[in-house]
């Protein structure tokens, strides 16, 4: 793929030498290298991205989409749509051509969603709808955009929903006098703005322009009612051709006309981008910049080049909550942008800093707090969405870290999971409850950071690298893993050696944050898929209780590893008892062990999509337990479908045929019956019971991996994900409702609890 245009590099640019994250400033305005950075809060804006950039080629367009979705054949559903409109007549009208186009994108999204649900990733709903059922909002600055078709993250049920507002309030207003129709028509009616992902422009093919202008318009405008958003996308669509449009600070970018005849999987790899944006494309975000440092003299700060924080990385590109991660490779710096509710409280940076001893030393494995404020505009008003009550805060943190799918092996992903079981054992013992494991919140931490002095040992903390070489001296706490995203975390209180340290060294808890007592901890929080069973359900697992097994013996060739790092490896632990059934049974709350079965499912994902590039047929008997494993939901109702699973022996069938046997499937059997007791209804278990039962587990298996020189490279994905068949076409009725209303079961509740916070 060509790719001439530098602002369209896939590779992270460094910036400059980074002193502190200062306000974005307009280029006259001087930037003095002795300004004091000790105490500066983090303003910026949102900048009218209207500048006219040239046309781009699709081929180079493609850059900022996502390479993880390649349809290579158009689904009969979606062809027979794209057939029908190519037939439509030269002088068809305009609005003739919106339900016709309206079924089409929504044939593209529902195959797609599709795909993405057998895969396990996460899918956001995109439904198109014509802007007449369904108007936007008015926009923040009062501008009417009246785009033809909207692209909204919203169930079909929403919609009519807003539809039917919408129809009672210009009923209303025909019966108010002048003044009530004022004040009513500063009221929402249609879709908000924080729900609209794309806006459409269609235009017949008689007219000259395109409609290219008007679309542009429309894209500019979506980004400045979203400043969520780093960059939005836009569609102008006719019977024979489109355009693409992209804007973000830079300005808005237009593709070159794209015959539609050809390009039916670029519109279905637009549905699949608009939902997980490309990871590797430069984004620009005009609120933020660095200041170089400059040698003594050399005079303003401007005479360098000032440049602003490369790789944007937009995360869970969903609802009205939109959390973007921009990330500076050179310096090992991130700096994430969230837009909270002003009721949700946000400890985030707190957390960081317990987990940091108040800046007395670094825990290896989590992120260091640089900087966190609130951002303001120019003129110190919060920079909303046009909800207004959602305000947009700013957390710069040292420690960045590549996805798991970026392990070469599952030998050095077991390595990462053992250090992130040692890191959330130290966290527990600091009182710092993460709650929601995943796979987007831990990261394989292969970029170096700057070595600091403040490094320590903690409570007895041996990472991975040293238990497998006790002779590692220039880093000994060298952690593979980066546990990151803490706003979900609660405060526990943590271990009364934890207090009595920091009560010795006169450090005094934050007074803003009160420890959360069980009984608090009650809430879902998490990430489908990887959230623990009872904590989906939210509640205590039903049946009879089980004791957990003892805990795993280290095997003879881990033996003398375990022992050089730990010292002893026969710590006793009390033999835990039943709880006996009766009124007095424990309430749920979420406790330390939730997350240890989040890391369990976390490998079982990883583990179940093991495939070494050749076609396996042995996996029809299995396909029900995948599925519902990979299509996964946090469910209003009090069930789980992974509870009802094969048993522990059976367990490993689910694997690909060349780990069915041998370590792995030992790990994940034992693993199994580790996560698989009510923890609540025994008494006696040792807060870190199963973190030690993890620890030993991973330990033997990646000894054994390590004799016998077989560490399983990833290769390609199982063949039960590359053959997965066509969804059926969904009907295309001209009533929202039956055209749209049996699409997505469960809209609703999937995604508000996509991930359960605290409010």
């Amino acid at each position: 793929m060509s790719n001439p245009d530098p602002k369209f590099s896939t590779e992270p640019r460094p910036g400059s030498p980074v002193r502190r994250v200062l306000p974005y400033l307009e280029p006259s305005s001087p930037v003095k290298a002795t300004t004091n950075p000790g105490n500066i809060r983090i303003p910026g804006h949102v900048k009218n991205a209207s500048a006219r950039l040239p046309d781009i080629d699709v081929s180079d367009f493609m850059n900022l989409l996502s390479p993880e979705y390649d349809i290579k054949t158009i689904p009969e559903s979606v062809q027979s749509l794209l057939t029908r409109l190519l037939e439509l007549p030269k002088s068809t009208k305009e609005e003739t051509l919106y339900q016709p186009i309206c079924d089409l994108l929504n044939a593209c999204a529902a195959h797609v969603e599709e795909h993405m649900k057998v895969r396990g990733l996460n899918h956001a709903p995109l439904l198109f709808v014509i802007h007449a059922d369904s108007a936007p909002s008015e926009h923040a600055l009062g501008t009417k955009v009246r785009p033809d078709l909207v692209a909204v993250n919203a169930s079909a049920e929403e919609i009519e929903y807003y539809r039917r507002t919408k129809n009672i309030a210009q009923q209303d207003e025909q019966k108010d006098g002048p003044e009530e129709q004022r004040k009513k028509s500063k009221q929402f009616v249609g879709v908000p703005w924080a729900r609209l992902c794309m806006t459409i422009e269609v235009k017949p093919m008689v007219v000259k322009d395109g409609g290219r202008e008007q679309a542009a318009m429309y894209t500019t405008y979506h980004l400045i009612g979203r400043p969520d958003c780093v960059g939005v996308f836009g569609l102008c669509l006719s019977p024979s051709s489109f355009r693409l449009y992209w804007s973000d600070a830079e300005g808005t970018r237009i593709t070159t006309p794209m015959e539609l005849i050809n390009g039916g999987h670029l519109l279905m790899q637009l549905m699949w981008t608009v939902r997980r944006p490309a990871r590797p494309h430069t984004y620009y975000d005009s609120t933020i910049g660095f200041m170089s440092e400059l040698p003594q003299g050399s005079g303003d700060a401007n005479s360098a080049r000032r440049p602003r924080l490369p790789s944007g990385i937009p995360v869970n590109p969903t609802r009205s909550r939109r959390v973007n991660v921009f990330v500076d490779y050179k310096h090992n710096l991130a700096c994430k942008d969230i837009f909270l509710s002003r009721t949700r409280f946000y400890f985030e940076h707190r957390m960081l800093n317990i987990a940091h001893d108040y800046g007395r030393s670094v825990l290896p494995g989590v992120p260091i707090l640089v900087e966190y404020a609130v951002v303001k505009d120019r003129e110190e008003r919060f920079i909303t969405t046009c909800e207004s009550q959602w305000k947009r805060l700013r957390i710069v943190v040292e420690g960045i870290g590549e996805t798991l799918e970026s392990c070469p092996t599952i030998y050095e992903l077991l390595k990462v999971l053992y250090d992130l079981v040692e890191t959330h054992r130290l966290l527990c013992a600091r009182g710092v409850l993460h709650r929601d494991i995943s796979m987007g919140n831990v990261l394989w931490n292969v970029h170096k950071p700057p070595l600091r002095k403040t490094y320590q040992s903690h409570e007895g903390g041996v990472y991975i690298s040293r238990v497998l070489d006790k002779t590692q001296v220039e880093d000994p706490n060298k952690c593979l893993c980066l546990l990151a995203d803490f706003d979900n975390s609660a405060f526990t209180q943590g271990s009364a050696k934890y207090l009595d340290n920091l009560k010795a060294n006169s450090v005094e808890l934050d007074p803003s944050i009160e420890p959360e007592e069980p009984g608090n901890r009650s809430s879902r929080t998490g990430t489908p898929m990887f959230i623990a069973r009872a904590v989906s359900s939210g509640r205590l697992l039903q049946g009879p209780g089980t004791l957990p097994p003892d805990l795993p013996k280290v095997s003879d060739k881990a033996a003398s590893l375990y022992k050089a790092a730990y010292k002893d490896i026969n710590v006793e632990y009390p033999k835990p008892t039943l709880v006996p059934p009766g009124p007095e049974t424990p309430p749920f709350c979420h406790r330390e062990y939730h997350d240890m079965e989040s890391v369990f499912w976390l490998l079982v994902y990883r583990l179940i999509m093991w495939g070494d590039g050749k076609d396996e047929l042995e996996y029809d008997g299995v396909h029900p337990y995948l599925r519902d494993f990979l299509s996964h939901e946090i469910s209003s109702m009090c069930h789980d479908q992974r509870g009802a699973w094969i048993d522990q022996a059976e367990f490993p069938n689910l694997l690909h045929s060349r780990l069915r046997k041998g370590p792995i499937a030992t790990l994940i059997t034992e693993m199994f019956g580790i996560v698989w007791p009510e923890y609540a209804l025994c008494e006696g278990v040792s807060v870190d019971f199963v973190h030690e039962a993890f620890r030993r587990l991973l330990i033997n298996a990646i000894v054994e991996m390590d004799a016998t020189g077989e560490h399983y490279a990833f290769g390609e994905p199982r063949g039960f994900l590359k053959n997965y068949s066509d969804p059926v076409a969904p009907a295309t009725s001209t009533h929202l409702s039956t055209q749209l209303g049996n699409k997505r079961p469960s809209d609703d509740s999937r995604h508000s609890s996509r991930k359960r916070t605290r409010h």
